[in-house]
């Protein structure tokens, strides 16, 4: 009997074990590896990778600045915050805020149909005043530039990134004959030379519609654009133009580049600069 109890009492032993090892041997119980990570801290981030909309709670401040060129000299700045997954609000500082566009992407650069993404809101306003009367001075007012991007990209190859994009300018104003409409496109390419290294070409053209050129320089908004791609000023109502530009990337949270604009027609004109992105 002490025997046959034994024996049992063994045998339930063996039983409760492979019940204990199959529990923690299962599929269930063991966890997966972990992933590895997309990108470390202090890695280069190629130009493709670059993301068109921030992710959320991500910050960039970028600054733009043309050394030397036909024209005014020009100085821009451009801070965006990345408020959703796929929208991001983007304002400027000159030295107050001049402007508030809200951007949204659907896709991804590298998936099969790539992205479409879209922007609009207050590109910039202005306002002027008179502290003594001058009939020879400009007319002053609030003016409030609006605008609206519908734009597509993808990667290639995973290093070779197409952008292009239409934009659509409207100016509004308390001031009688003082509006402004226009319109432009481009097409852009981004090349991975290196992981640190990006060049960039594009081309594009631009117009005012049925009305002149109010502004000594129409710009048009666009994320991490590296250059000045249309150059309608006063002395012409439209413009085409093409630019180069190389960026270097040291970090994944910073980034410098230079760029030369020229604008080949109708009027001959260039623009020669730097800028640099920060990402935090």
């Amino acid at each position: 009997m002490i025997v046959r109890h034994h024996a049992t009492h063994n045998r339930a032993n063996g039983v409760v074990a492979l019940l204990m090892c199959s529990l923690f041997m299962s599929p269930a119980a063991v966890a997966a590896p972990e992933e590895a990570p997309s990108k470390k801290l202090g890695q280069s981030l190629p130009i493709t990778a670059q993301p068109l909309i921030l992710d959320p709670g991500q910050w960039e401040v970028a600054v733009r600045y043309g050394l030397v060129g036909t024209g005014p000299t020009r100085f821009v700045n451009d801070i965006r915050v990345g408020l959703y997954p796929g929208l991001e609000l983007r304002t400027a500082l000159m030295p107050f805020p001049s402007s508030l566009m809200l951007r949204g992407q659907l896709g991804r650069l590298k998936g099969a149909f790539g992205t479409l993404w879209l922007a609009g809101g207050l590109e910039h306003w202005d306002v002027g005043f008179r502290l003594d009367e001058d009939p020879e001075e400009s007319q002053v007012g609030w003016r409030w530039h609006l605008q609206s991007t519908l734009g597509w990209g993808k990667v290639f190859m995973g290093r070779v990134g197409l952008l292009t994009a239409i934009h659509f300018r409207e100016r509004l104003t308390e001031l009688d004959d003082d509006d402004e409409r226009a319109v432009a496109g481009e097409v852009e390419l981004r090349y991975d030379f290196q992981p640190r290294i990006g060049l960039l070409w594009a081309t594009g053209y631009a117009q005012t519609l049925d009305t002149p050129v109010r502004e000594v320089y129409v710009g048009f908004t666009q994320p991490g654009q590296a250059y000045w791609l249309h150059q309608i000023d006063r002395s012409s109502k439209e413009s085409a133009a093409t630019a180069i530009a190389m960026t270097y990337g040291r970090t994944e949270s910073f980034d410098v580049d230079v760029f030369f604009s020229w604008r080949f027609w109708p009027e001959d004109g260039y623009v020669f600069g730097s800028g640099l992105r920060w990402r935090f």
